[in-house]
């Protein structure tokens, strides 16, 4: 979930170090802005990561007119932001209601991902000269995250199993 930018700035007060390895998640234009603002005062640059709404409803980019939106603010400022990558999330995949196919879902969820990483690309070429995190999945379905997977995720969370070890017991077998 993404940070309180005064969160973030207590972060960076009491951690300095540390905290420049952070990407830290927007998930809107506004929040986007309120990161750039808090570079602009620390004189630092900070490593943003793009959420994605692929298919949850909590938060992130909808739409590609919200993305590009999001980036342009990025590419706009480069001295205070860094894009880092996207992060998406699929944890409605595995509790579909009665009538849902998950396997169709998750197919649609690798789509739109796509389809975000492609409108970028071809919008804002330059952010994508580095080295990114394209963040998905989660616990409950890292097993679909196989090498012959055509995605462009390269990164799958898997912070819940570690927190609630006993809902994942499937994990054991990896």
């Amino acid at each position: 979930r993404p940070m309180h930018v005064e969160g973030a700035s207590r972060v960076l007060d009491a951690f300095p170090k540390p905290a420049k390895g952070v990407k830290w998640l927007v998930d809107t234009r506004e929040r986007v802005l309120e990161y750039k603002a808090l570079a602009h005062s620390l004189h630092a640059r900070l490593d943003v990561a793009v959420e994605l709404d692929v298919g949850l409803r909590r938060g992130g980019a909808r739409t590609t007119s919200e993305l590009l939106e999001m980036l342009a603010v990025i590419a706009a400022h480069p001295k205070q932001l860094r894009f880092a990558g996207f992060m998406g999330y699929d944890g409605h995949v595995p509790f579909a209601p009665p009538g849902f196919d998950s396997d169709v879902e998750f197919a649609d969820v690798q789509g739109r991902y796509a389809d975000f990483v492609t409108a970028a690309q071809q919008a804002y070429p330059a952010l994508f000269a580095g080295p990114l995190v394209f963040n998905c999945g989660g616990s409950a379905t890292h097993y679909r995250y196989g090498a012959d997977l055509q995605t462009p995720v390269n990164d799958v969370a898997l912070g819940n199993a570690f927190l609630l070890p006993q809902r994942f017991a499937d994990l054991a077998v990896l």
